[in-house]
């Protein structure tokens, strides 16, 4: 009990004297320290939170003022978290489907409005062979090893999505 009680103590000890020359304070010190840079980070955070929504918001606005059935295009330098984002926004201004990529992330975000004949999920089964995904009715996502077949099944799946949308007007027709 005793050896435990010690191997604690020096292993606390290391911990406090690495983070005490990290953020530069002693052991009396070192709280509020780390609280104020929590502090800080937490404002880093939500102010890089509102520049992503802001590029979100315009890429949304670019990619809505397409003229076809289902919006599609890339998103240079997004990440997964970044078209998710994109496709909400894209979602408040129409019902569109959306078929977003990013080549950086190798990534297609396929969603579509809940009651859609769009179903993301079923496009994405179907057509990503290449790629490692899945989702539900009105959310899919596809990850790919390279750019060409992440291209190549993005051109697909907004085919298919395209040619859903024209038969089931067809059938309303």
């Amino acid at each position: 009990c005793g050896r435990r009680a010690l191997l604690d103590y020096r292993q606390k000890h290391k911990d406090v004297a690495v983070l005490s020359e990290r953020y530069s304070a002693d052991e009396f010190t070192l709280l509020s320290k780390v609280e104020k840079a929590e502090k800080k980070n937490d404002k880093i955070r939500k102010e890089y939170n509102e520049f992503k929504t802001g590029i979100a918001e315009a890429n949304a606005k670019r990619l809505s003022e397409q003229d076809a059935p289902v919006i599609t295009g890339g998103i240079g330098g997004a990440d997964m978290d970044l078209l998710r984002i994109t496709a909400k926004k894209l979602s408040e201004i129409t019902d569109a489907p959306v078929v977003i990529s990013s080549p950086e992330a190798m990534s297609v975000l396929l969603t579509s409005a809940k009651g859609s004949p769009v179903k993301c999920g079923m496009i994405v089964r179907s057509l990503a062979a290449e790629g490692r995904g899945g989702g539900g009715d009105t959310q899919a996502q596809v990850v790919f090893n390279d750019t060409e077949h992440m291209r190549e099944f993005a051109e697909k799946a907004a085919a298919e999505a395209a040619e859903v949308l024209k038969n089931e007007q067809d059938i309303t027709n």
